[in-house]
């Protein structure tokens, strides 16, 4: 299933944005289900929230889904978490038992196909990172790993972010093959450059892009 209203009408610059990843554990049964109730109750709702841009739900598979809130200041992504927060309680309550694991910051590169085609297929990718070495990892990112996924086939959109000792990818495509490559150009350019930074393999959520609105 997936669920499509707009296309992103512009690319933005990476200060004007933060993002918020939300990640859920449900019972593989009730996926359509949670699914359905964010399509038709959650995304109205976070839509209308002040400085929204982009909201993506990736059904990841075992039982697991993923969400990702674009918003264009802090506040917004953080009022975000809130919001969903507040729907799952009122909501989902019975089917999503368990909070979810948040990963938030602000979007440092960012990146949009000159196509502006939306991606049906994303991962993520979250690398434990040693203090005080976000900004040079970020800084790789931007120079070293996204040339290669802009002028890979499929690419639609990439966000890089960092938030505390953590940074986060997203790379959104157009089918799974080209963002499963995608993983695979990131983990060769971290072994060959980023080793001493980035020593343990990153968490990776990737799935179909099942819901997706944008402003």
């Amino acid at each position: 299933m997936l669920v499509t209203r707009t296309r992103p009408d512009s690319e933005r610059k990476a200060d004007e944005m933060h993002l918020a990843i939300r990640r859920y554990r449900v019972d593989p049964g009730s996926i359509d289900e949670v699914i359905r109730r964010v399509d038709e109750g959650f995304v109205l709702t976070i839509s209308d929230a002040p400085g929204f841009l982009a909201y993506y739900a990736l059904n990841a598979g075992e039982g697991r889904i993923a969400t990702i809130s674009v918003f264009e200041d802090q506040a917004g992504a953080e009022q975000s978490n809130e919001m969903a927060a507040d729907y799952v309680k009122e909501n989902l309550a019975s089917l999503l038992p368990e909070p979810p694991e948040i990963t938030a910051g602000e979007v440092e590169v960012h990146e949009v196909s000159k196509e502006g085609e939306h991606g049906r297929y994303a991962t993520i990718r979250e690398y434990q990172i040693n203090q005080g070495a976000v900004d040079e990892a970020l800084r790789q990112f931007n120079e070293g790993i996204v040339p290669i996924l802009r002028d890979s086939a499929g690419f639609v959109e990439y966000y890089g972010l960092g938030a505390e000792n953590r940074i986060a990818a997203v790379n959104i495509f157009e089918d799974r093959t080209e963002a499963e490559q995608s993983n695979a150009v990131a983990a060769n350019y971290v072994e060959e450059n980023l080793s001493s930074i980035l020593p343990l393999s990153p968490e990776i959520t990737a799935g179909e892009v099942v819901v997706y609105e944008t402003r």
